[in-house]
């Protein structure tokens, strides 16, 4: 998936999967720079499965993916997806 932010608009991303919200669950989501997950740049335990990004990224390429915990048990990890973000506004 592309994104592509032009100069002036917000740079929010929401990331959601499927998945059912049960009050004794949570899910992690990873976000890194390969597609490893070597390079973990963030990671947030969410209770929904929708995570908004309020915080900017520098254009390039991501990737993603989630899993969901209840009690002490987890869930494989998730397919891991690739974002690309373009803008025309130049970094700062």
């Amino acid at each position: 998936m592309d994104i592509f932010f032009q100069k002036g608009i917000g740079r929010y991303l929401w990331l959601k999967w499927t998945g059912v919200v049960k009050p004794d669950n949570f899910y992690k989501v990873q976000i890194a720079s390969d597609i490893d997950f070597k390079s973990n740049l963030r990671q947030f335990d969410v209770k929904d499965n929708k995570l908004l990004l309020k915080s900017k990224f520098p254009n390039g390429e991501y990737f993603w993916r989630v899993r969901e915990y209840r009690a002490d048990l987890f869930s494989d990890w998730s397919d891991v997806a690739k974002i690309r973000i373009i803008s025309n506004k130049p970094e700062q």
